[in-house]
């Protein structure tokens, strides 16, 4: 997920670099599959420098916010295990976790201990970056404790919205092995100036941000400062939240917390359609289908679930559109995000999703 278009440690700043790197930043947030294991490897997982260091990562990484957070559930974590298994399987090793993410920090490190695969995995985790020191350290024992590590790979600042605010307590901890990169992150428009003024003067290793065709404002105001700074720059956004972002820009409404309920009702919806789409490309796979004819059959089987999916939660959200009454303020913005985030996440689940498994799914290589 680290981005740049060559091997000088810069960040690639041209829009076609950066909305394909976007296209994997989407792929790990909707669908954390890069190839099915135990299949034979075509070719390498592309890999980007992080520019303090020279050390590559693969392009590809999967979140844990919302789909790691559940509690006393044997299905989802076995679910959760697959995936991180065929991650690694793939040539995978950037999953990206918070303290702040429920249970999906301790979900993770017990899948993780199960798996046995802790140094095979690169590891980045967040705290609350207006904490008290006390606080603070108090976050980072936690993650660490629920992740079962003695130090993880990527400390972030998270959501930083103080242009004056420092890198001195995480370099602390990078100093003392806790963790070997420091970051900061934003998924907040309005704190990208504050965000440049820190990018300027901290040069952090790593800056996390939203990127794609639905959200752009990162382009003119920080990627120019993290190239500068010489930051590697994690995208993040799923195939959901474009349409959901350009719905609420086109309707004249604002991010509310109605709104962000239908974005983590979203989330779930993409999630679950694109399951369905690999986890049957994968069954062909594993039936000996031939390369070329996977994404082709693949597609075309699970057009009308995907479609099914998608059309009868937006046909049964319509009515809201048109509330006028009494909790017409909060059942608007819901539909409104929910219908147009199901819009482009189907459109690029089908168009986009099989072109990326195609391009990454057959580089996979069997876990020990």
């Amino acid at each position: 997920m680290t981005k740049t278009s060559n091997e000088i440690k810069r960040v690639d700043l041209s829009r076609r670099g950066a909305i394909a790197a976007a296209g994997g930043a989407m792929l790990s947030s909707a669908l954390p599959w890069l190839a099915p294991a135990a299949h034979g490897a075509e070719g390498p997982v592309m890999t980007r420098p992080i520019p303090s260091s020279g050390e590559r990562l693969p392009i590809v990484g999967i979140g844990t916010a919302v789909i790691f957070d559940y509690q006393n559930d044997a299905a989802k974590q076995a679910a959760r295990r697959e995936v991180i298994r065929t991650l690694i399987a793939g040539g995978g090793r950037l999953i990206d976790t918070a303290a702040g993410y429920g249970s999906a920090e301790e979900r993770l490190g017990e899948i993780v201990a199960e798996l046995g695969v802790r140094d095979k995995l690169f590891l980045a985790t967040k705290f609350s970056f207006d904490l008290p020191r006390a606080e603070a350290e108090a976050s980072l024992r936690g993650s660490l404790r629920r992740l079962r590590t003695d130090r993880v790979e990527l400390m972030q600042a998270w959501n930083v919205t103080d242009g004056g605010y420092t890198l001195d307590l995480p370099r602390e901890w990078k100093k003392a092995g806790l963790c070997r990169y420091v970051g900061i992150t934003t998924s907040q428009v309005r704190s990208y100036d504050a965000m440049a003024k820190v990018l300027t003067r901290e040069k952090p290793d790593l800056l996390q941000v939203n990127y794609s065709l639905g959200a752009l404002e990162s382009e003119k105001a920080l990627l120019p400062a993290a190239r500068d700074a010489g930051a590697a720059v994690l995208v993040n956004l799923p195939f959901a939240m474009v349409g959901g972002v350009f719905a609420l820009f086109v309707s004249g409404l604002y991010l509310s917390v109605p709104a962000s309920v239908g974005f983590i009702a979203l989330l779930g919806i993409a999630v679950l359609n694109g399951v369905v789409l690999v986890s049957h490309f994968n069954q062909l796979r594993s039936r000996g289908v031939p390369e070329d004819r996977i994404v082709v059959e693949g597609s075309m089987r699970r057009l009308r679930p995907v479609l099914m999916t998608a059309s009868i939660t937006a046909f049964g959200l319509i009515p809201l559109l048109f509330a006028s009454g009494p909790g017409s303020e909060i059942q608007r913005p819901l539909a409104i995000v929910v219908i147009g985030g199901l819009v482009s996440s189907t459109v690029l689940t089908l168009i986009l999703l099989p072109i990326l498994y195609r391009r990454f799914g057959g580089s996979a290589r069997a876990l020990p």
